[in-house]
């Protein structure tokens, strides 16, 4: 999928490709619960400026994610995700470079 946005008034295309399997089913709260997989990668480059100073934005990361859906509703219980990106950042010519690891663990509440 391609996504074009404004990052900071900087124009940038985003690449990103997304991988599901269904890995099977597991006890969760009482339930049985079907576990789904998700894999991430993602490539995204922008260019602009700020103020009079040209910028260009580069990133590249992958991520994760584990569903657990309830098959009586098609509901998400809960969802557990992962995302590694390396952002490089280049305004007049110094590249700044910048790294983002983050975990979320979503619950439903009943």
């Amino acid at each position: 999928m391609e996504l074009k946005a404004c990052q900071g008034m900087i124009p940038t295309t985003a690449r990103i490709a997304r991988s599901y399997i269904v890995s099977g089913e597991i006890a969760y709260q009482g339930d049985l619960v079907l576990v789904v997989q998700r894999t991430d990668s993602i490539q995204a480059h922008g260019e602009g400026a700020q103020q009079q100073h040209p910028l260009m934005l580069d990133a590249k990361g992958t991520g994760n994610a584990v569903y657990y859906v309830s098959p009586r509703d098609g509901r998400i219980v809960r969802l557990n995700t992962e995302q590694d990106l390396d952002l490089a950042i280049t305004v007049s010519g110094k590249i700044h470079r910048f790294k983002q690891i983050s975990k979320q663990d979503f619950v439903a509440v009943r």
